[in-house]
């Protein structure tokens, strides 16, 4: 039940924002993209899913009795690392070339 509520949300707010996301890219933004190796803003028709593990320790978060109960925000005790937000950035392999810059010798 909770992941087609979630499910449902993500489709609407797609649906909300696809009149946004259709606009022109400002200098900025095409900058940006290109930066990243992309010539448009990817299409989020299908979203990635959550990882397993994420999604586990959300559950387990949001399972825990109520504010009286303090969680360390420093850590993230299931990963045993600092802070309170896990990045993941996938390594796609490629190197952006930069402008006015040679490759070393």
């Amino acid at each position: 039940r909770a992941l087609s509520a979630m499910w449902l949300l993500r489709s609407l707010a797609w649906a909300l924002l696809s009149p946004v996301l259709a606009t022109p890219l400002s200098r900025q933004e095409n900058s940006l993209l290109k930066s990243l190796g992309l010539s448009a803003k990817p299409n989020p028709k299908n979203p990635v899913p959550v990882p397993p593990v994420l999604w586990r320790i959300f559950q387990k978060r949001k399972a825990l009795p109520g504010p009286h109960e303090e969680l360390d925000s420093c850590r993230v005790e299931e990963l045993n690392v600092p802070g309170n937000i896990v990045r993941v950035f996938a390594d796609q392999g490629t190197a952006t070339p930069r402008s006015g810059l040679s490759p070393a010798p």
